[in-house]
């Protein structure tokens, strides 16, 4: 091919080029640095904290489904410490 056929960009296309590639960056600065922010109050779930968290709901759970159905079938309802901890 010769170079008459090759397309040519004048000084505005080239400046209008540059100032959407600057956009583009200076955005982009803004996502990185909202996800900065976000990140911070994010907790990992593959954390040793989201472990420990897990362990301690699974066992509230087992708590709360073999207490609750004991307590309302067979024991007297009163204002008592399993009553407050159920």
């Amino acid at each position: 091919q010769s170079r008459s056929s090759l397309p040519t960009s004048s000084a505005a296309q080239i400046q209008k080029r540059q100032q959407a590639i600057d956009e583009a960056r200076k955005m982009t600065e803004m996502y990185r640095q909202r996800v900065r922010e976000i990140e911070r109050w994010t907790i990992s779930p593959n954390s040793r904290f989201m472990q420990q968290w897990d362990i301690l709901i699974v066992a509230a759970l087992i708590f709360t489904a073999t207490v609750t159905p004991v307590e309302v079938g067979f024991l007297e309802t009163e204002f008592n410490v399993l009553f407050v901890v159920n």
